[in-house]
């Protein structure tokens, strides 16, 4: 169950990055 949750909060925490970053890019 922690590798699932582990994975679930990487991805999460991974898109939310993209989202960062790709805000500025976008303008």
């Amino acid at each position: 169950i922690l590798d699932i949750i582990q994975s679930v909060a990487m991805f999460a925490w991974a898109n939310r990055l993209m989202q960062t970053l790709g805000e500025p890019l976008r303008g």
